[in-house]
């Protein structure tokens, strides 16, 4: 088997791809293979939206022949060239009409895919037509109430997402024996009992949820699993083996604990911002104190700036009042020599004028002669 490291499928959120999306994410859709891992030693597997190629090549590991089929060529191609095994093949196609021989295979799985489109009864008819009859179908969904209801999430992918009794009672219509299982992220504790019980079998795995509690730390919120987001549901047309149906408990656990290292990192993260942001306000905060001196200091300004303008209307003002009088003044000067003018005029053209013009004036011109020849 040969298997690159290198991605070259672009993670938009539709399909999964090992490496991108963060650990959340990686829990929920490793955990559904290798919960199906232990369904498919030694039989021949279908793997319906196989996707990227990172889950059937998980079933071929201990399955004797596994088929992937995704509708997406490009997936298909990526498969191909990253996962190689001689029990492992991948075809494009539709999951709803695959083009496979009938009743060929004993396992089939279909993960997160039935959401994707809206002919559920075409994919469920489907797989009965290719499974063999005492094969079992291994399927998963969103609980829409949980995944999107609860977070007011719309995920644009989706085209029809069920609610758990809606997939419950779609399931039965075609296969008699349906096992529910629900599958949840949940951080917290283990214990684990290492030696059997008397009776040979492990003991069951005892889950209590937990809530935080600020004075006490934490305090049980009752027993349960932890919240849960999607539906496995494991279903045949004959009686389920009595193997399958001890499966009651799944646990997926990631020894390098990457979730909690990423939470970590992000918590370091936001702390580091939440410092920077504060000195961020603390420099603002400063700044606005400056600011306001200043705005202080200039509006003692304005108002002095305010004083010498008012003081300067002031002498405008006056002077305003200076020029309207002097110009009353001359206007009555104009007028007191234009009625002098007119006078003179009128007195010019009277006889005594003429009289006093033609014989006065020359006999004081001579008297003025006379006299100032006697000086």
């Amino acid at each position: 088997m040969a298997q690159s490291t290198k991605t070259d499928l672009t993670f938009t959120g539709e399909r999964f791809v090992p490496g991108e999306g963060g650990a959340r994410i990686a829990y929920e859709h490793y955990h559904r293979y290798y919960f199906a891992q232990s369904l498919a030693r030694g039989k021949v597997v279908l793997d319906l939206g196989c996707g990227e190629g990172y889950g059937s090549n998980l079933l071929a590991e201990v399955a004797e022949r596994v088929t992937g089929i995704d509708l997406s060529a490009e997936a298909v191609e990526h498969a191909r060239g990253h996962y190689s095994r001689e029990n492992l093949d991948f075809k494009a196609g539709d999951c709803r009409k695959t083009g496979l021989p009938d009743q060929k295979f004993d396992l089939i799985v279909c993960f997160e895919i039935i959401e994707h489109i809206a002919e559920h009864e075409e994919l469920l008819t489907e797989v009965r037509r290719v499974l063999k009859p005492e094969g079992v179908f291994v399927i998963s969904s969103p609980d829409k109430e949980f995944y999107s209801d609860a977070e007011g999430y719309a995920n644009p992918f989706h085209v029809k997402e069920l609610y758990a009794r809606d997939f419950q009672a779609l399931l039965e219509r075609q296969f008699p024996e349906v096992l529910l299982f629900s599958q949840g992220v949940g951080v917290g504790s283990v214990i684990r009992q290492d030696s059997p019980g008397r009776g040979g079998e492990p003991l069951p795995a005892d889950l209590l949820d937990v809530k935080p509690d600020p004075d006490r730390g934490f305090n049980p919120a009752g027993p349960g699993a932890v919240e849960a987001k999607y539906i496995v549901a494991v279903c045949s047309t004959v009686p389920l083996d009595p193997s399958v149906r001890r499966l009651s408990f799944s646990l997926w656990n990631d020894k390098s604990e990457t979730l909690l290292r990423e939470l970590e990192d992000s918590l370091r993260e936001l702390q580091s911002l939440v410092k920077h942001l504060e000195e961020a306000i603390g420099d603002r905060d400063n700044q606005i104190l400056r600011l306001g001196k200043a705005v202080e200091e200039k509006s003692i300004e304005i108002s002095k700036l305010k004083l010498v303008v008012s003081e300067k209307d002031e002498v405008i003002t006056r002077r305003e009042a200076d020029i309207l009088s002097w110009d009353a003044h001359t206007r009555d000067l104009e007028q007191t020599i234009q009625v002098l003018r007119d006078f003179e005029t009128k007195i010019k053209g009277t006889l005594h004028w003429r009289i006093y013009n033609s014989l006065v004036r020359p006999v004081l011109r001579l008297f003025r002669r006379s006299g100032s020849a006697s000086h």
